[in-house]
């Protein structure tokens, strides 16, 4: 009987091990097999063509493809995408390569590319929005072909870069992934190209600015590649500093030059000077030494004080205010201080913030100050009377701030172009 029993149970328990197997084979047919994961062949697509720049004709070879990244096990994790233009007749120990971007993080480097860098840009009309087609190609006559070799990078999830095999796109998108991954595809590309002994550049726009940091002493303490400089073109370095509209005094206060610069452009000051660098330099000091201490007193700061900022902020930006605001005490509103200075700032940064990088057209309409706390007694703030003045909601609530595009125009083609007469060396 008893042996009996045991068989029972024996048998028992080996349906419940079939039954558990059959699971187990159920749910591994849902899962591909790591063996059967296709990783898709790298690509390249080569052309030759010409460009003139500066009345001189440069050939150049371009090619348009991915490079396969390997992590350290040799698994194939990404496909890289770029594109790369090199002098035919240059001589590629000595001749200079530029490694460049655009920032986001999570932006294609299309807008450099076609912008300002590559042997062609597409036109587009000075502080114009440009989100309709079509678009023209033409010459780039402002390219850095003749003084340096291009490489145009897309990080993955960008362009046609794409995680492979068993990676994930949340392998690549962090701050130390996305640093790591650019450096070991410029490490590849200087090594499959022949570009060691080659004076190399960076160049990176907007979060560009953070990674070009990262990149360059990585590449130095992993790949023992010492770059020979790093050019940042509008460079956002850090979050604190770079975010007008946080509620903290000191974007307003390294943006404020920017907001003169911007004025000036616009002709949206009295009395504008013509030499635009000494008009700079006063609204620097103004920002420093004025400015910035009556932002720190905030409500302790005497009506004098405030109204010699309000004064200074009118001369160099073209916002005129009611020169007999009423002290609202600043207030506790989580992390939220609100002050007569910060309603002005606030009449800049809902839309000038959008407009310094791509100088857009200053609306023209008269607004009234809204969206603001009152004072305790329940009293509005006053009106703005300026003509050339800009709605003065919170950023975050500011209409179609989103929508906001920053093209490329030919000016700042012409203005960006200065870079490739700044620190490469004479190369044929």
């Amino acid at each position: 009987m008893r042996i009996k029993n045991l068989f029972s149970i024996a048998i028992f328990l080996s349906a419940c091990a079939t039954v558990s197997f059959a699971g187990d084979t159920d749910q591994d047919a849902h899962q591909p097999d790591k063996a059967d994961i296709k990783i898709p062949e790298a690509m390249n697509f080569v052309s030759e063509d010409t460009v003139k720049i500066n009345g001189r004709t440069i050939e150049y070879t371009a090619t348009a493809g991915t490079l396969l990244m390997k992590d350290e096990d040799d698994k194939p994790i990404a496909l890289f995408g770029y594109t790369a233009y090199v002098k035919t007749d240059g001589d590629r120990g000595k001749r200079p390569i530029l490694f460049a971007y655009n920032g986001g993080p999570g932006s294609a480097s299309m807008w450099l590319h076609m912008g300002i860098l590559g042997p062609q840009r597409t036109v587009v009309k000075d502080t114009e929005f440009t989100t309709s087609g079509p678009f023209e190609r033409i010459d780039n006559e402002y390219s850095i072909l003749d003084k340096a070799d291009l490489v145009m990078i897309d990080p993955v999830g960008t362009g046609f870069s794409q995680p492979v095999g068993e990676a994930k796109g949340e392998d690549f998108w962090g701050v130390d992934q996305d640093i790591e991954s650019v450096s070991n595809f410029i490490a590849r590309y200087t090594t499959d190209n022949g570009r060691w002994s080659s004076p190399k550049y960076l160049l990176g726009e907007s979060y560009g600015g953070i990674r070009s940091g990262g990149v360059a002493h990585y590449l130095l303490t992993k790949h023992s590649i010492a770059l020979n400089g790093v050019i940042l073109v509008s460079p956002y370095m850090d979050f604190i500093a770079g975010n007008a509209g946080l509620k903290i005094d000191l974007p307003y206060i390294n943006y404020f030059s920017t907001y003169a610069a911007t004025a000036w452009y616009h002709n949206a000051i009295e009395d504008r000077p013509d030499d635009l660098q000494a008009f700079l330099r006063e609204a620097e000091a103004f920002a420093f030494d004025v400015y910035a201490p009556v932002l720190l007193k905030g409500h302790r700061a005497s009506s004098e004080e405030r109204a010699r900022v309000l004064a200074g902020m009118e001369r160099f930006t073209g916002c005129a205010v009611v020169k007999t605001i009423p002290c609202y005490l600043a207030q506790l509103n989580g992390s939220v201080r609100r002050t007569p200075l910060y309603i002005s700032i606030e009449l800049l940064s809902s839309r000038i913030t959008m407009a310094v990088a791509s100088l857009q057209s200053i609306t023209k309409e008269m607004v009234p100050i809204r969206d603001v706390e009152t004072s305790a007694s329940g009293s509005e703030p006053p009106p703005v009377l300026a003509n050339r003045t800009v709605s003065a909601v919170s950023p975050s609530n500011a209409p179609g701030v989103e929508q906001l595009k920053f093209p490329f125009s030919s000016e700042s083609s012409r203005q960006l172009s200065k870079v490739r007469n700044t620190g490469f060396p004479d190369s044929s």
